[in-house]
Formats: C-alpha cells, structure tokens, sequence
C-alpha cells in the first residue's frame, strides 16, 4: 500500500492545529483562572457604605481597623479620623456612588494588584459633601497595602479638602 503525500500532509496539519488550540484553551483557562473576578461597582457600593456607616457612628477603631498595615504605619490615623468626623454637620442622610474608577496592573508570572476608588455625593440635611474611598482590593507584591489607602471629604460649598492617610500629589495635589 503506497502513502499518500498530500493525505499525510493533511493528517499532520490537523494533529499540529489540534495541539495549537489545546493549548491555546488551556492557557487561557489557567490564565483567566488565576485572576479574581471583581465588580468594581459593588466592590466601590460596599466600601463607601462601611465607610459612611462608621462615620455616622462616629466609630474611629472601626474606621481605622479598615486602612491597609502600610499606611496605618505611616500616618496619624486616630487625629485625622476624628478631624474627619467633625467635617459633617450631623447624619449623613443620603449619598450615591457618582462614579468608581479601578485599575489592575499585572505583571509577568502572575504579579498584580487591583484597586478601585468610589466618589460619592453625599448629604447631611441640605449640605452636600464629596467623598471618595480609595481602596486596595489585592497586591502580590505588597500584600501590607491591601485595604483602605485614602478616605478623602470636601464640603462643595468650602474650597479644599481633607485627606485620611496615603495623599497621591499626582491627584489631588498638596494637603
């Protein structure tokens, strides 16, 4: 029996194009599959709500307890957070999340971080506020900075704001 050339070639050009997409499968499951999945928006939604809830509560070690070991390490938490509380003029009544930003940054061998910030209007009686939480959902390399990194508040009536912990100067300029 005489082999066919163009009927090998054949055979051989499905075997190798089966391999390529077994793989190509496989690395994309193993690659989606070591990432977590997260909703920014809630993620943002739940973080804000604790955040107001310990302010209405006018709870400092609960506030606190939620920042992330580096910035707890390198920043007066317990006067800013109480300066914090005093910003608002009683309850805050009512807010809504008016916007999230998040970012990932990944690297190489399976190295990243994901973080997200909640920007939320807020209102105690008439008076409104802005408030915006700042957030490190995960980070391989410096798991020390998972948690909250900054809570910032601003009256829209007064002009500045005030920062608990981490102040990016690149963002918001200086304190």
């Amino acid at each position: 029996m005489k082999k066919h050339p163009l009927l090998f070639n054949y055979i051989l050009f499905i075997k190798k194009a089966y391999i390529f997409i077994s793989i190509t499968i496989l690395s994309l499951v193993v690659l989606t599959g070591c990432t977590p999945r997260i909703n920014a928006r809630e993620e943002a939604e739940d973080i804000v709500a604790t955040v107001i809830e310990y302010i209405n509560k006018r709870d400092s070690e609960g506030l606190i307890a939620l920042f992330c070991e580096e910035v707890k390490e390198n920043y007066e938490l317990t006067a800013d957070v109480d300066i914090l509380f005093n910003m608002f003029d009683g309850e805050i009544t009512s807010y809504e999340v008016s916007a999230v930003a998040s970012g990932e940054k990944s690297e190489l061998f399976g190295k990243s971080s994901y973080s997200i910030t909640g920007i939320v209007e807020a209102y105690v009686d008439d008076k409104e506020y802005r408030i915006e939480v700042s957030k490190t959902i995960y980070n391989d390399q410096k798991p020390q900075r998972v948690g909250i990194t900054t809570v910032m508040a601003k009256d829209v009536n007064v002009k500045g704001m005030f920062f608990v912990g981490e102040v990016n100067v690149f963002t918001y300029g200086r304190r």
